[in-house]
């Protein structure tokens, strides 16, 4: 019997992961690939010298070898040369090649993340919903779609569970509940719900919605996505950082200071 009920876990888990993970690389990935970073890696034979590509492409030297440690970590590309003194190369694993292929995805990772940034006010009714960006096939063979809608996934269930949105719907799946019920504004309520209906983890008609097993399992595993939502502006700065630019705000005193958190 436990075996049932771990099943929906684990895929629930599996997803939330995924969605940190684009949350965390996402604005990275969309630098490099609209700097062109990406398209020589893909075209890559031989190993590429991370400093060069910095150089070439108008990166600072750092982020760089930063993005490449993430790059590894999802296991994309391998690095090597003298990785401790920072003289390293990298390229494309036979899994990173295939992922390559659908980098193009990534330009809507700052869309992406100013959908994510107007949930929390429009849950509130103090500002619309941004609009919502399309997604990639969802047959693709990586894990593309999940990354790129791991911001706004972050964004709507740590708002949600913090303002006790999903509470209602107690621990078991299949209380179906209407949208105008909810503590929240049903149109911006309807749109965020259809994200979660992609995940499998609601199933909604016209005027309710109800978890699925899934869903319930995702809810409460929701403070998983708190730490990492609270940075939702500052990974929206990363491509002014990794170009050079400063992306904090000068205060009054004329210090500058962060406000995402």
């Amino acid at each position: 019997m436990a075996a049932i009920h771990r099943a929906p876990a684990q895929a629930a888990w599996e997803k939330i992961c995924h969605h940190i993970d684009g949350l965390a690389i996402g604005s990275t990935v969309a630098t490099l690939e609209k700097t062109g970073v990406l398209a020589k890696l893909a075209a890559a034979t031989a190993p590429l010298p991370l400093d060069a590509l910095a150089t070439a492409h108008g990166l600072m030297r750092g982020y760089v070898h930063l993005a490449a440690r993430l790059l590894t970590l999802q296991g994309w590309v391998e690095r090597g040369g003298d990785i401790p003194r920072g003289n390293t190369h990298i390229l494309p694993t036979a899994s990173g090649r295939a992922w390559l292929g659908e980098c193009a995805a990534y330009r809507t990772v700052p869309a992406w993340l100013a959908f994510a940034q107007s949930i929390a006010p429009a849950l509130a009714g103090k500002a619309p919903l941004a609009p919502m960006p399309a997604l990639p096939e969802q047959n693709s063979a990586t894990r593309v779609p999940l990354q790129l809608r791991g911001a706004a996934l972050a964004a709507f269930m740590a708002t949600g569970t913090r303002m006790g949105l999903f509470t209602p719907f107690g621990p078991k799946p299949g209380r179906r509940l209407a949208l105008a019920d909810l503590s929240a504004p049903p149109e911006i309520l309807a749109r965020l719900f259809d994200l979660l209906c992609l995940e499998g983890w609601v199933e909604r008609s016209a005027e309710d919605v109800a978890f699925t097993e899934e869903g319930i399992a995702a809810m409460a595993m929701a403070p998983q996505y708190f730490h990492s939502a609270s940075y939702l502006a500052t990974l929206a700065a990363v491509p002014e950082l990794m170009q050079g630019g400063m992306a904090t705000e000068l205060g009054r005193d004329h210090t500058n200071i962060e406000t995402h958190v």
